[in-house]
């Protein structure tokens, strides 16, 4: 018998071996016939498992672990497995189910947290996922749990967080390009070019690589560091004088440093080898804007919205670049020919008919080019509906063609000296939401908050709708620090509400505390789910 069991033992080693060598053909033929003889052996059922999961096999895989886990109740590793099949066949709750039993049993198995915590990663639930890391980082720090949490971090808008995890995770590996890059483009995510200036540099002094110094290239371009960006795209057209995305962003380059000519020489080289592109045609148009060429400009954006997956997105943009301009009436015309995007974002367009507010000061504050242009066809509705209509908007290009098209409005030019009238402050995609509150619960619905409850207006009290990502910008958290110094302030924030922007207390609460500390009129309620079901 023990003869019998060494023989076994020899051969499920043998199985393993052929499995880490990839002899897939080798170790299914030496298990499966296993499985008739010793069917009672966990062992069996748990190798033919893993070579039916390696195979590509997943729903036998399912099959075989699931009669090991009956044998084995209390072993582990055929646990994991199992969650990794289900994971790999999208049956995510059911493998979550096994991570949990896995560490029910084991609660400090690396691999149950490592995979668990993958998991929630990957389905946005980074909350629990940092809870999970937390763990596993007391018991074992390395370099894939501190890249989870980052990733975790960046999930929930927390980049100094994730700045940090990854910075720890690079103390482990100095040199893991791999983390350094990561790290990048963290930086570059949250527009810290500079950062990711320095992280690049550092990268190709461990190893040089034309992609690399592609990235440096494009954050010296952000940057508006444009000789350095020149520089170095050049540097990568001395190895491969054809890269099509390199003569591209260096036209770029060239058409922000006033080198119009040099920049139109690229994108005719690109066009006349028909390597063409919706990108190239819009950037070949912009460049004949710069140059008040609007007819050949014309032609090709028409170019590009032809070749465009969202031709209305296109026509946007050539709207933008035509009111940057200063050129009004062929903006006003494009916006218009683009003005079918407002059924994308489910706008219900006769709730703008119903604000009638009429007894309040209303002050619009939007960053958002394209939704100052896209909700402006409503501003004749709004300023008949209020007292009196304000707008603010950082671009001086924007508040010239307010005060052209739009004479009956406002317009401010700074955040700092408020008119003391105002009472309301709203996004153009907040305005509907916070104008037609009821006197009930303030639900979310949707992406929109829906029919909720506004107290009665009272002296020194604001109503503020603002969109998460304002809330994230220096110049507005001053205004706003500035504002609840004055007033009573209850904020409301309406932006589609998901994982990643939920409200600004909840996720930049190391940058504000001191001013939420103020706002004691808000809260938030939130459900099992980690999504937001009520704002009081």
């Amino acid at each position: 018998m023990n003869r019998e069991k060494g023989m076994l033992t020899q051969q499920l080693v043998g199985i393993v071996n052929n499995l880490h060598a990839g002899n897939l053909h080798a170790a299914r033929d030496a298990v499966f016939p296993l499985l008739e003889v010793y069917h009672q052996d966990y062992r069996v059922w748990h190798l033919a498992g893993l070579v039916a999961s390696q195979s590509g096999h997943q729903e036998q895989a399912e099959i075989y672990l699931k009669q090991t886990h009956q044998l084995a109740p209390k072993q582990v590793e055929p646990l994991i497995n199992l969650a990794k099949v289900y994971a790999l066949q999208n049956k995510l709750n059911l493998s979550a189910s096994c991570f949990l039993k896995t560490l029910s049993i084991e609660p400090e198995n690396i691999s149950a947290l490592y995979g668990f915590s993958k998991l929630l990663v990957n389905t946005q639930k980074y909350a629990k996922a940092i809870d999970y890391l937390t763990q596993w980082l007391a018991i074992n720090k390395n370099i894939k749990a501190y890249q989870l949490l980052a990733k975790a971090y960046i999930g929930l808008g927390d980049f100094q967080s994730a700045e940090l995890a990854y910075k720890q995770a690079i103390n482990i590996q100095m040199n893991n390009t791999s983390l350094l890059l990561e790290l990048a483009d963290l930086y570059v995510l949250n527009k810290a070019y500079g950062k990711a200036i320095q992280t690049y540099i550092k990268i190709l002094a461990i190893k040089d690589t034309l992609s690399t110094k592609l990235l440096l290239a494009n954050s010296y371009y952000f940057d508006a560091q444009y000789d350095n960006a020149a520089m170095i795209y050049h540097e990568i057209l001395a190895s491969d004088p054809n890269n099509i995305e390199v003569l591209n962003n260096l036209s770029c380059v060239y058409k922000d440093m006033g080198k119009y000519k040099a920049a139109e020489q690229l994108l005719e080289k690109l066009i006349a080898q028909n390597i063409t592109s919706t990108e190239i045609y819009a950037n070949f148009a912009n460049l004949q804007i710069k140059q008040k060429k609007y007819k050949l400009a014309e032609t090709y954006y028409l170019k590009a919205i032809i070749d465009a997956k969202q031709p209305q997105l296109m026509m946007q943009s050539y709207a933008i670049n035509l009111l940057k301009a200063g050129e009004y009436k062929k903006a006003w015309s494009w916006f218009t020919k683009g003005f079918s995007c407002l059924a994308q974002i489910k706008l219900d367009i006769p709730q703008w008919q119903k604000i009638n507010k009429k007894d309040i000061p209303l002050l619009i504050i939007d960053g958002n080019i394209k939704d100052i242009i896209l909700f402006s066809r409503f501003i004749s509705i709004i300023s008949k509906q209020v007292k009196i209509l304000y707008v603010y908007h950082p671009d001086n290009i924007i508040r010239n063609w307010f005060q052209k098209y739009f004479p009956t409005v406002q317009c401010l030019t700074d955040l700092q000296s408020l008119p003391k009238d105002i009472t309301h402050f709203s996004s153009f995609m907040a305005l509907p939401e916070l104008m037609n509150l009821t006197p009930k619960t303030i639900m979310r619905k949707d992406a929109y908050i829906a029919a909720g409850d506004l107290p009665a207006v009272k002296n020194k009290q604001l109503f503020l709708a603002i969109d998460v990502s304002l809330l994230a910008t220096p110049t507005y958290l001053s205004w706003l620090a500035k504002l609840c110094e004055q007033y009573q302030v209850t904020i409301f924030t309406v932006q589609q509400l998901n994982l990643k922007h939920l409200d600004f207390a909840y996720f930049y609460t190391k940058d504000i505390n001191e001013l939420t500390n103020k706002i004691n009129t808000f809260q938030v309620i939130i459900s099992d789910d980690n999504t937001i079901v009520a704002l009081a």
